[in-house]
């Protein structure tokens, strides 16, 4: 037991919570859930202020690990944060039309976010959350959900959003 503790609080003394988040970026990005998830878990429960970028890879690892009400929890969570005003010094960058494009047909949604990413870019953040609880709606067949986000701006040009509303259609028999 007391090995075990001291284990524990080398690894606590040597990694830095900076440093931690970026592995744990890295581990989701490499999709290595099992690592990603311990990463967050242990930041999420030493930090008092939640982040966007932490909530947001939280859910990623919950939503990985079936945990998919966990999920939705963190994710709404993070959208709440993502409708606080801004400071005036943070400026919105016009994003050339063949980017947003890319970042509608990728799967970027499912990649890790740093601290830095989430503060600068919030609507593609947001587009992002919207994303990802569209999948978490659909694995809790909340087809009702999953159509009502679709209707969001730039939400059906997104392609998992354009396959979920499809099979919440199916499921409703909504045509």
């Amino acid at each position: 037991m007391i090995n075990n503790f001291k284990k524990q609080s080398l690894i606590n003394d040597v990694i830095e919570p900076n440093t931690l988040f970026i592995d744990g970026v890295e581990y989701i990005n490499s999709q290595q859930w099992a690592f990603a998830y311990e990463s967050f878990t242990q930041i999420f429960q030493s930090r008092k202020h939640k982040s966007v970028a932490l909530l947001y890879n939280m859910a990623l690892c919950h939503f990985y690990a079936n945990e998919f009400a966990r999920a939705f929890t963190l994710l709404t969570e993070s959208l709440m944060q993502q409708t606080t005003p801004k400071p005036a010094y943070q400026q919105v960058v016009e994003i050339p039309i063949a980017l947003l494009n890319l970042e509608f047909e990728s799967l970027n949604y499912q990649l890790g976010l740093q601290e830095n990413t989430a503060l600068k870019n919030t609507h593609i953040i947001k587009l992002r959350i919207r994303r990802l609880l569209v999948d978490v709606h659909l694995q809790l067949e909340n087809w009702q959900e999953v159509i009502k986000l679709s209707e969001l701006p730039d939400m059906m040009k997104c392609k998992n959003v354009q396959s979920a509303v499809e099979i919440s259609k199916s499921k409703t028999n909504i045509i």
